[in-house]
């Protein structure tokens, strides 16, 4: 299963600008970014109805349910039993694991066309 879900890119990349991204995004706006990665788990955009919803008022079966929509979507074997335990047991794990299933941009929410020469460009304005 672990072989299957590793994807080809992982949260930090290569450049210590995708590593500040990855951490603004989650750190500070976490909720944002795991509606938006729930939202593409299910191949939806991200909306406030159900996405959202689902992620504040089902925090406790949120993360088990976004764990089996990605292992479902990356054709990995488990059950919905496996999510759970790797969830609870060993969680920080378990969300790695699920960010290198994933492309930066399914969970990216935050400027995603935002570069280093963009930011640049706009502190000379």
């Amino acid at each position: 299963m672990l072989r299957s879900l590793v994807g080809s890119e992982m949260c930090i990349r290569d450049s210590p600008w995708d590593a500040f991204v990855c951490f603004m995004c989650w750190h500070f706006f976490g909720l944002c970014s795991v509606s938006k990665l729930f939202g593409s788990s299910v191949s939806q955009h991200c909306s406030l109805i159900p996405h959202c919803a689902f992620m504040i008022f089902c925090g406790c079966i949120s993360g088990p349910v976004l764990r089996y929509n990605l292992r479902k979507k990356a054709g990995a074997p488990g059950n919905i039993i496996g999510d759970i335990v790797c969830l609870y047991f060993l969680g920080p794990c378990a969300v790695c694991q699920e960010l290198r299933s994933v492309q930066a941009s399914e969970w990216n929410w935050l400027l995603p066309t935002l570069t280093i020469p963009l930011i640049l460009s706009l502190i000379h304005i």
